[in-house]
């Protein structure tokens, strides 16, 4: 009986750090998509230094976060979210607002991509 107890004392921790581990990804994502969001949004009303300013402060949040989300995120995944957010970059420095939303519509896109995958399933636990 004791061997059963621990058992499910497991697999509630293993459940438990799951979804903390997806609400940290959320977190990350989302703080980075509002960036985004908040830099194509400034590209389009042609602030283009604030823009700019958002989409490095984008950059920044993944590399701070990189190690982690680097432990929880495929490296592809990971890699083709900072490609589209240094395309970004490019696009608000080269100041072409078309390519500037396309490039954050990419970018938002991966990110939710990247966090969907994340979700806890006993498949993430087992």
């Amino acid at each position: 009986m004791k061997k059963e107890v621990l058992a499910g004392a497991a697999i509630l921790l293993l459940l438990v750090l799951a979804a903390v581990n997806v609400s940290g990804v959320n977190a990350v994502t989302d703080q980075v998509s509002g960036l985004v969001r908040d830099a194509c949004d400034r590209a389009a009303d042609g602030d283009w230094a604030s823009a700019l300013a958002c989409a490095e402060r984008a950059v920044s949040v993944m590399d701070r976060h990189s190690t982690y989300l680097h432990m929880v995120l495929r490296h592809d995944e990971f890699d083709a979210v900072y490609d589209a957010l240094e395309e970004l970059a490019g696009c608000l420095q080269s100041r072409d607002t078309d390519a500037a939303a396309a490039q954050g519509r990419i970018a938002r896109t991966r990110l939710a991509s990247a966090a969907q995958r994340e979700s806890v399933t006993l498949g993430s636990v087992f």
